[in-house]
């Protein structure tokens, strides 16, 4: 097999790389990936090395260090090198050794990319990688995104050796004459994904020989049929999502006519980081007659029962967190809404004017735009009192998914100025003393 071609081949038919493509190349000194940056050597492609020295086989470490940086400097090849102290980061986090490896060395490989001006990284994965990974996400719980393996390319990442076997990759070695270095810990069956390879994977292949090959085809299949999910998931969203000033509305009816219900309720509410277990509950209170005021959360986003169809609205402190501020003669865009203060224009002092004349002497600048907070009050025009924001909206029938999208415009000393576009604040109202009027704006920002 002539070895070079193979992999330029595998790079043009996959659209892995472009000619001016600079590419980083994540390479530990094991034989995939000495190997890879082998090929890379043989090839037109501009590339530097990156190697991360974990520290956790001590001189083993420092040789495989040693091993990468001294193939590097022989062929001219830039090299970067970064230690860590896994262990503590591990502790730290409190998460697996291995997921500590993992965070530490891709966080390290895209500050890397940004200061030497790399655009791909190039990652030593192969067909087996890809097998074990399918069998681990089988055991762990999986849909189809955990069937289809290791993908090819994803954003800046590349896997330009995932068309190669174990075995390929040992007559590879054994035919360039590569040198490498042997990892002790893949022999252990302290992981999961070592007891796979060493233990699963051999029975599998006494009952198929052919066991790479046979998953390849079937990640393929699984692969095609997660694209026809996807066209038909971008089909019911938007035919079920409604868009509204703030977020979507869906009409419960529709939802319930989705068949198989389940499947197309989790593609629907999945990108919306909802799981499976809340997608359930959710069903199963719609099974019933669901009472208005009813929610379910994910990490950013809440969805709530009201009267015959769903809300799907940003959560209220994810949204209460963008504050942003607004001087004279500046235009802002703050979530839905386009916010303006101007030292022209006609004097506007309606109760619901999408644009109000303020006193300018008694602004402090600059001003400031931002959510409702708990035990925020103002002074409504063409009242006497003060009133909190939470009873002013409820006074204006506001629902409470959607009070934390309203932009309140505060003054420089912490004032409320302007409920927008509902009512300003009687204390900032133009009257016959009035020396200089400003103008502040308001209109739905359309992206």
């Amino acid at each position: 097999m002539n070895w070079v071609k193979e992999f330029l081949g595998f790079i043009h038919d996959n659209y892995l790389l472009d000619p001016d493509d600079k590419v980083l190349l994540a390479v530990s000194g094991g034989r995939d990936s000495m190997l890879m940056a082998y090929l890379f050597a043989q090839s037109p492609f501009a590339f530097g090395v990156a190697h991360c020295n974990f520290g956790l086989r001590g001189e083993e470490s420092d040789g495989d260090e040693e091993l990468v940086r001294s193939w590097s400097e022989d062929l001219g090849v830039p090299f970067h090198v970064k230690r860590f102290d896994t262990k503590r980061y591990a502790q730290d986090m409190k998460i697996s050794t291995q997921m500590a490896a993992r965070n530490l060395r891709y966080e390290w490989f895209s500050e890397l990319m940004k200061s030497e001006g790399y655009n791909k990284l190039a990652v030593a994965h192969h067909k087996n990688d890809s097998v074990e990974t399918v069998l681990l996400n089988l055991c762990r719980g999986t849909g189809l995104t955990g069937l289809h393996g290791i993908l090819v390319a994803r954003n800046h990442i590349v896997r330009p050796l995932l068309y190669l076997s174990r075995q390929d990759i040992d007559r590879a070695i054994m035919e360039l004459a590569v040198t490498y270095r042997e990892d002790s810990s893949n022999l252990s069956d302290k992981y999961a994904r070592n007891r796979i390879r060493l233990q699963v994977i051999p029975e599998l292949k006494k009952i198929n020989p052919s066991l790479e090959n046979t998953f390849e085809k079937n990640i393929a299949r699984f692969g095609e049929v997660e694209e026809l999910l996807d066209i038909l998931k971008e089909d019911v969203m938007k035919r079920l999502l409604v868009p509204k000033e703030v977020g979507f509305d869906i009409d419960i009816a529709e939802l319930k006519a989705l068949r198989p219900l389940k499947l197309m309720s989790y593609m629907l509410f999945s990108d919306f980081g909802f799981s499976e277990a809340t997608i359930d509950d959710l069903l199963t209170l719609l099974e019933k007659e669901p009472q208005s005021g009813k929610h379910f959360s994910s990490s950013k986003f809440q969805l709530w029962l009201d009267r015959g169809k769903l809300q799907l609205r940003q959560k209220e402190e994810d949204i209460a967190a963008e504050q942003k501020t607004l001087g004279l003669g500046e235009r802002i865009v703050w979530k839905g809404s386009k916010l303006g203060l101007s030292p022209l224009g006609d004097i506007c002092a309606e109760q619901a004017c999408k644009a109000i004349s303020v006193d300018a002497d008694k602004l402090v600048l600059p001003l400031e735009i931002r959510s409702w907070q708990q035990g925020d009050y103002f002074r409504p025009f063409g009242m006497r009192g003060t009133k909190k924001i939470s009873d002013f909206f409820v006074s204006v029938k506001l629902p409470r998914s959607e009070k934390q999208q309203v932009p309140l415009v505060v003054n420089g000393n912490g004032d409320i100025i302007w409920v927008a576009p509902f009512r300003m604040d009687n204390r900032f109202r133009v009257q016959p003393s009035t020396n200089k009027i400003y103008n502040l704006t308001f209109e739905k920002y359309e992206q």
